[in-house]
């Protein structure tokens, strides 16, 4: 595990776990919150992320740790979904490859 990842996460307990990702990032928002529910017995759930604010953001707590899988292609509008999590008080991950 990258130390900054580390880091982060042994700063903080989380109750929630939610996996965005939108286009070809969907698929790998899935697997990501399969695979934390499977190596760390917590509740983990996935959405497309433009989705994700008509409803599911309710869930969002300080308690929630939000996985963003960032587009190329929908990146702006992605971005204004993070800081609407932000605003709720919600933790955000965000990773993106510029170009992929």
């Amino acid at each position: 595990m990258h130390p900054r990842i580390r880091e982060f996460l042994s700063a903080r307990q989380f109750a929630d776990y939610v996996c965005l990702g939108q286009g070809p990032f969907y698929g790998l928002a899935c697997e990501t919150a399969l695979k934390i529910t499977e190596m760390s017995a917590s509740d983990a759930q996935s959405f497309h992320t433009l989705e994700f604010r008509h409803g599911p953001k309710a869930i969002v707590s300080p308690e929630t740790l939000v996985i963003f899988l960032l587009s190329e292609r929908g990146y702006d509008a992605e971005c204004d979904v993070l800081e609407e999590i932000k605003s709720l008080g919600g933790n955000h991950f965000h990773a993106h490859h510029p170009g992929g």
